[in-house]
């Protein structure tokens, strides 16, 4: 079982595991999957040791809106970056549009874990 997996949530599948497993060993990883499948699932298991800022990128705001409330309800430390709004750019997460990181992924100033 994976480290600091909190009672109360859903058991990962076998390839959720495997993801989790090779992000913490700071390997490139790529998860094709169908909407509501689990992908965001992987990055809330590897939150919890986190040890670097993670960007995680959505194609709208509204969307980055709902991750930010959702993740806020937990205690989680996240910020937000849409074309309309910047809170808390120094957060463990930031939920952003590509938008907003494109002239950031440019210039290589890339985050330490970029989920997309």
């Amino acid at each position: 079982m994976i480290p600091g997996f909190g009672a109360g949530l859903v058991i990962p599948d076998l390839w959720q595991q495997e993801a989790v497993r090779a992000l913490q060993q700071r390997k490139d990883v790529v998860v094709q999957a169908p909407t509501g499948s689990g992908k965001t699932y992987i990055f809330e298991l590897l939150y919890p040791n986190l040890k670097t800022q993670a960007v995680f990128t959505v194609p709208t705001r509204a969307l980055a809106n709902d991750k930010l409330s959702e993740w806020r309800a937990r205690g989680w430390d996240v910020g937000i970056s849409t074309g309309d709004i910047a809170l808390n750019l120094d957060a463990k997460v930031v939920v952003a549009t590509l938008e907003t990181q494109r002239g950031r992924f440019l210039r290589g100033e890339g985050p330490g874990l970029l989920v997309m």
